[in-house]
């Protein structure tokens, strides 16, 4: 009996009013998106389009950060309205800025879901020098049911850099500039925020100064960034960390494409501590960070070779050809505002009989100000009766005489959101 009624209990959820809505985010290198300086692309734009696009409904992600968009401003708009929005209108798309290169960032999201409510660009090191790639900054909220009602804003921020590609002193101390840059504006305007940051870093080691600044940032520790799987290593070559390596897709090199297999870290997203713990309404979802088409089994080779375990072929073969890079991803639930539930305690106003036999009688001490739907699940967890009780009833009587002997669910929701879950018993 407990079993069932556990999974009832499950199937019930599924019509319960959520109490928070989750987000998926993905972070993409484009490898020179429409562009074909300073390398030649194997295949066509339209091509590469169409690889995109089925990556991109593979995935399905509310909120697409890119790097690589390409120096023309026309792109994103192209994107979105010839590979995003081919089956809607949902998406749109922040303003472009440009790196000074092909390598501008963009982020793209779901209109019905969040609101870019600000965006910035970090361009200046802490002398005042012009970075060698520019840092954008989004700041959204999400779209609650409720807003109409007076919820409360939910805000978070996305961040999105293309660090400094290279081996060389000068590659890693441009790197360092671009990331000190970061953390000092999270200290001044961003502190103690819903923070995720993502890009391509192009970093082999956890110990590089560059990412220690993200990790440890020793002038305002709380601000510090958080792996959200915790594999902080030496990643370049080295196969303990083939489960999280994102570039090379091909083993040799063509075109665009770097070669030597899978072997690098370069992506990345990085969650603030906020987020890690919940603690301003925005919470990581347990081990849903992961690498798009990674199964941990391509080690030095491409991402198509033989059997992918972690994506269909199709998805394994688009990634092979679109980009030298592959997507990572990571989900957040945002907390819902619960405004209706202390204003109107359905708890404390229904009455009903039970156990039943014909009839179920339910009798409100105050006329209903709004409709109620009610749904009775078995314990299998199948709907067995469903209906409404109009605004401005004080009493719904129901014919229960069909329902076999038994024990059941009942739940009310109300139209503002507030859910009550009662246990009933047929005789």
């Amino acid at each position: 009996m407990k079993s069932t009624f556990i999974l009832a209990l499950t199937a019930l959820s599924l019509f319960l009013s959520a109490q928070s809505e989750r987000l998926s985010i993905v972070q993409y290198n484009l490898m020179w998106f429409r562009t074909s300086a300073p390398c030649t692309h194997n295949q066509s734009a339209t091509a590469r389009d169409g690889e995109l696009e089925t990556i991109f409904n593979y995935l399905s992600p509310d909120i697409f950060i890119v790097n690589e968009l390409g120096a023309n401003p026309s792109n994103a708009p192209f994107i979105n309205s010839s590979i995003l929005n081919k089956n809607s209108n949902r998406y749109h798309h922040a303003s472009f800025t440009s790196n000074g290169s092909s390598l501008s960032n963009m982020m793209f999201y779901d209109s019905s879901k969040v609101v870019l409510y600000d965006q910035d660009f970090i361009e200046k090191d802490l002398s005042n020098n012009s970075l060698v790639r520019g840092i954008d900054v989004y700041k959204m909220y999400y779209k609650d049911p409720k807003f109409s009602l007076g919820a409360d804003t939910v805000y978070f921020t996305v961040i999105t850099a293309h660090l400094k590609a290279g081996s060389t002193n000068a590659d890693v101390f441009q790197r360092l500039d671009a990331t000190e840059a970061l953390m000092d504006y999270l200290e001044n305007y961003l502190h103690d925020e819903n923070v995720i940051f993502g890009g391509d870093f192009n970093v082999k080691t956890n110990s590089e100064p560059a990412f220690l600044k993200l990790v440890n940032y020793s002038n305002a520790p709380n601000e510090n960034f958080l792996d959200p799987v915790n594999q902080l290593g030496a990643w370049g070559s080295n196969s303990n960390y083939a489960a999280y390596h994102t570039q090379s897709t091909r083993s040799a090199a063509s075109g665009c494409h770097s070669g030597g297999g899978l072997d690098d870290r370069f992506d990345f997203l990085l969650i603030s501590d906020e987020i890690k713990n919940g603690t301003n309404k925005v919470k990581y979802v347990p081990n849903s960070y992961s690498t798009i088409g990674q199964d941990g089994n391509h080690y030095n080779s491409s991402v198509n070779s033989g059997t992918n375990g972690n994506v269909p072929s199709t998805i394994a073969d688009a990634l092979y050809d679109f980009s030298d890079h592959l997507p990572v991803r990571l989900e957040i639930d945002i907390t819902k505002s619960n405004i209706g539930l202390a204003e109107k305690p359905l708890e404390e106003r229904v009455e009903y009989n039970n156990p039943i036999q014909d009839q179920l009688r339910i009798n409100f001490k105050i006329e209903l100000s709004e409709n109620v739907e009610i749904k009775i699940l078995n314990l299998t967890g199948s709907v067995v009766f469903e209906g409404s009780l109009e605004a401005g009833s004080k009493e719904k009587i129901y014919n229960t005489q069909a329902l076999a002997k038994g024990i059941y669910l009942m739940s009310l929701r109300s139209m503002s959101g507030e859910v009550i879950t009662k246990k009933i018993i047929k005789k």
